[in-house]
């Protein structure tokens, strides 16, 4: 048990400083917006016993869009949801937004943040349900943005309020209030903040590209202050967020005025330019985002190729950006690449011919596809279950919809929400669901168990 010590030992130090007053603790807790072993440590958390993974998944988030920096779209620490008892869930509570949907969202313990389709950040009691505070007119113009927290700080795209540019803001989780704006490139008007940006270990990737600054930014997340900033290559302003992977990070680039694209992989220290690969050349240019996911040293990239109106995954060398493998054509471009989302060996891709596939993440060999609805977003995998939305097969409407990621078998879908659902990815987190809907009732709808299913839940699903 000696290996487990340390582990626990932040658990509980996390638990210990939410209630220690003006004590500070030595390691990042949930003060800060992200816990150590929900953020930082848990490829160490997926090797735990079943019953302190448990613990541990009741004191998760899931700090920012697509997860983490990597856009793995897996949290390892769900024990409760699983594939025998997906079947029960049931809409717990929801959150309206009448008029507009939702853009982006992440949840930071009690805490769950909602970026809406007309520019307002919202932010919602985990446990009353209902809206702590709200900043309306940021203005922001990123396609298909992305959110993120740290540091007792909510980071959002934003803009002033006479400027059609866009910038970052960070925000006070607990009132609301502004601490820092970074606008570059305002004074010339037009578009900074390229693509969305990523977070990871305190910094914040921006994709940039206004009054002749084309690139890159790194922010120190807690000032805004800038750590490095590339100067190169283009930004290419087509809604893809930026990656990061083992010391990298990887950002959708421009390489000419003809907008010929392709991925760029700059040092994560430095700024540094280490390698460029352009797209094949029937994505040029490529016209719809780009996804990126990357895990031990490999980068994946969904394409959309407009010639030939297809998609396809290729995987890349994250080291050099030498093609490994391509995976098999999928024909059809509805909507966005989105990132893949890998767990344990897979990866599963909302096709852009609504087909939701699972590949082998070592040959890009289909295991598995089922079609859904239309129009999916990018999936998140959690406890042997793969959550999208798109709809099931023979749907009328794109609701969210689990399925079995060893067989792809639909476990359980919301045929209740007949209006459909969104682009942002589902949240898995701590027994329940997060999903964003078209309309209705609800335009965030959360999911969960009741007592007696909650009983039923597995770590068996783990093993895939």
């Amino acid at each position: 048990m000696k290996k487990y010590r340390y582990l626990v030992a932040l658990v509980l130090g996390g638990a210990l400083a939410g209630c220690s007053g003006g004590m500070q603790p030595a390691l990042p807790s949930a003060q800060n917006g992200i816990t150590p072993l929900a953020h930082n440590s848990l490829s160490a958390a997926q090797g735990l016993p079943p019953m302190l993974r448990a613990a541990l998944s009741a004191s998760a988030s899931w700090p920012e869009t697509y997860f983490n920096a990597a856009h793995t779209g897996f949290n390892p620490l769900e024990t409760t949801l699983s594939t025998s008892n997906v079947n029960g869930l049931k809409e717990l509570w929801g959150y309206a937004t009448p008029g507009t949907t939702i853009a982006a969202f992440a949840v930071d313990k009690s805490y769950v943040f909602a970026l809406r389709g007309d520019y307002t950040l919202d932010a919602i009691s985990g446990t009353t349900h209902q809206k702590i505070w709200s900043v309306g007119n940021l203005g922001a113009s990123v396609n298909d943005p992305t959110l993120a927290t740290a540091y007792g700080l909510v980071f959002v795209p934003c803009a002033d309020t006479n400027d059609n540019g866009s910038g970052i803001c960070a925000f006070s989780v607990k009132t609301g209030s502004l601490v820092w704006k970074v606008a570059h490139g305002y004074s010339c008007g037009g578009s900074a903040l390229a693509d969305p940006y990523v977070y990871d270990k305190g910094v914040i990737y921006a994709p940039w590209g206004q009054c002749g600054f084309h690139g890159m930014y790194a922010l120190d997340a807690k000032t805004g202050q800038t750590v490095w900033g590339y100067n190169g290559y283009y930004a290419a302003g087509q809604g893809s967020a930026a990656a990061v992977g083992d010391g990298l990070v990887f950002y959708n680039c421009s390489f000419s005025s003809n907008n010929d694209a392709g991925v760029c992989a700059l040092n994560q220290s430095t700024g540094a330019l280490v390698w460029s690969v352009a797209y094949p050349q029937s994505c040029q240019p490529c016209e719809v985002s780009p996804g990126f996911t990357y895990n031990k040293g490999v980068l994946y990239e969904h394409l959309i190729f407009p010639d030939t109106n297809t998609g396809q995954v290729l995987a890349l060398n994250a080291t050099s950006g030498a093609q490994i493998w391509a995976g098999p054509v999928e024909h059809g471009n509805q909507g966005p690449a989105w990132p893949v989302a890998f767990a344990k060996g897979a990866l599963y891709d909302s096709g852009t011919d609504d087909n939701l596939y699972r590949l082998n993440a070592k040959t890009g060999t289909k295991v598995w596809s089922q079609s859904f609805h239309t129009w999916g977003s990018a999936p998140s995998v959690a406890n042997g279950v793969v959550y999208h939305n798109g709809g099931a097969p023979g749907s009328s409407a794109p609701f969210i919809t689990a399925y079995d990621v060893a067989s792809g078998k639909v476990l359980w879908a919301d045929t209740q929400d007949t209006n459909g659902t969104v682009n942002p990815p589902p949240i898995v987190l701590n027994g329940s669901v997060y999903a964003a809907t078209a309309a209705g009732s609800c335009t965030l709808c959360v999911y969960g168990l009741s007592s007696r299913e909650r009983s039923r839940g597995g770590a068996s699903a783990n093993k895939h």
